[in-house]
């Protein structure tokens, strides 16, 4: 009865030990996409950024020109 319920337990700690590195692997999977999402938000605000400042530099260009005349 105890070999029994030793065995049951070794595979019970098994199946968790099992699971446990499944949940790991999505884990770093999860973790892999949140990053490669986060740098994707980065490069949008910085583009965004860009276009603003390239705005600016147009409507610069504009006053600088009718300054001039």
């Amino acid at each position: 009865m105890l070999k029994e319920q030793t065995e049951t337990l070794a595979e019970d700690k098994e199946k968790l030990l099992s699971k446990n590195e499944k949940l790991e692997k999505q884990q770093k999977k999860l973790q892999q996409e949140l990053n490669k999402m986060v740098q994707s938000k980065e490069v949008m605000e910085r583009n965004n950024l860009y276009e603003k400042q390239n705005d600016l530099k147009g409507q610069k260009q504009k006053i600088e020109k009718s300054l001039e005349r």
